[in-house]
């Protein structure tokens, strides 16, 4: 994991949402008080897209638009990798357990 300095428009994001009533307070407040990476920074994936942060991306999209330039942590190893590395290990070393047991059992 480290951290990169990237513009807002080279993330990848969903859909920004609308903020109203206590959650536009929350807001105003975030932006009054500025994004701090020791706060809670930004969190990305190997392909830029947003894993944490999703709100503080679109808030700062909001104020200060795309060319702005903003620190984010980035990721290397995401859940999906993670997921797939273990898929393909219990592919790969699941028929020898099997067979572990049947000679186990014989004897």
């Amino acid at each position: 994991m480290s951290y990169i300095r990237i513009k807002l428009k080279d993330l990848k994001q969903s859909n920004c949402v609308e903020y109203n009533g206590k959650k536009k307070n929350l807001a105003d407040m975030f932006i009054s008080q500025g994004y701090d990476v020791r706060k809670g920074a930004i969190t990305v994936g190997l392909d830029n897209k947003i894993i944490n942060g999703n709100h503080r991306y679109c808030l700062l999209l909001e104020e200060y638009g795309g060319e702005h330039v903003v620190v984010v942590k980035k990721k290397f190893i995401t859940y999906d990798i993670l997921k797939f590395t273990f898929i393909v290990l219990f592919v790969i070393f699941f028929p020898f357990f099997i067979v572990h047991q049947q000679i186990k059992k014989s004897y």
